[in-house]
């Protein structure tokens, strides 16, 4: 009795941290948010670049930063907000080219502020060769 009851406080406490048993596979999916960087319209040449950021996740995610991080111009951080799961924000980037060529690198959640589901998605490079 003593062991089913410590399994009974277990589960209860897995699925207040936000952990829930797939009840098909048995194994446990965590819910939790997921922001993803992408630029689905980039070509090399655009001076600026729609960046959708999308919470591909399927639990909220707070508001976040995008930073850019160029070869040829300084960094810089734009403010995201708060998405729901499955909602996309976009935002308007301008970059620099030398002689053609782009080095950039985007990443979402910038400052680690969002807790996700996997944290090793979070980077988009936009690369041209002049």
């Amino acid at each position: 009795m003593k062991k089913l009851m410590t399994t009974s406080l277990l589960m209860l406490a897995m699925t207040a941290c936000g952990v829930q048993e797939d009840q098909d596979s048995g194994l446990e999916s965590v819910t939790a948010p997921n922001l993803k960087a992408s630029a689905p319209n980039f070509r090399c040449g655009q001076g600026v670049v729609v960046i959708e950021v999308t919470n591909v996740g399927n639990a909220d995610a707070r508001s976040s930063f995008l930073r850019l991080d160029q070869t040829f111009a300084s960094s810089q951080a734009f403010g995201i907000k708060a998405l729901k799961a499955g909602e996309t924000a976009r935002q308007a980037i301008t970059v620099k080219y030398k002689d053609g060529q782009l080095n950039a690198t985007l990443r979402a959640d910038a400052n680690n502020n969002v807790r996700e589901s996997n944290e090793n998605d979070n980077i988009l490079q936009l690369v041209c060769k002049g």
